[in-house]
């Protein structure tokens, strides 16, 4: 018999640069109490740094979800950020003003399930790292196969 997580952290990070027309993207990874790990990312264009860390939580959520087959009840979530933005807009500290599809789909992905939410320094935890790294060279190759002009 297959064992359900009841637990799982989620780890993130969002890429996009600060000026221009810009590419963004995402990477979040899925760890279970059970060993599972999943590792999802994704682009966007034009993007900004506030809806790909957004999205890289969204991502994570997705992943959850699928794995419990949409379930939302019985385990609980905690993710790790390093955007102080996403972690006080979900939290409701900040009013949502900017990225309103992003959060519509954070709030579909979070309604139900059982979420804390942290912010952490930059790389500060290894899947975090991985996140950062994944979602700076998927940025930068998107990056490159596009004209921006």
């Amino acid at each position: 018999m297959e064992i359900l997580p009841k637990k799982f952290n989620i780890y993130t990070d969002g890429s996009a640069k600060a000026t221009g027309l810009r590419a963004g993207s995402f990477c979040s990874v899925v760890v279970s109490d059970t060993g599972i790990r999943k590792l999802r990312c994704g682009t966007s264009v034009p993007s900004s740094i506030g809806k790909m860390e957004i999205m890289g939580v969204c991502a994570g959520l997705e992943t959850v979800l699928e794995i419990m087959d949409g379930n939302k009840w019985g385990y609980s979530v905690h993710i790790y950020c390093d955007s102080e933005y996403v972690v006080n807009c979900a939290t409701g500290r900040y009013k949502r003003t900017k990225n309103q599809n992003e959060w519509a789909i954070f709030d579909r992905f979070a309604s139900g399930l059982n979420i804390s939410i942290e912010h952490t320094n930059r790389n500060t935890l290894p899947d975090q790292a991985i996140c950062d790294d994944v979602s700076g060279k998927i940025r930068a190759a998107v990056e490159g196969l596009i004209d921006f002009e």
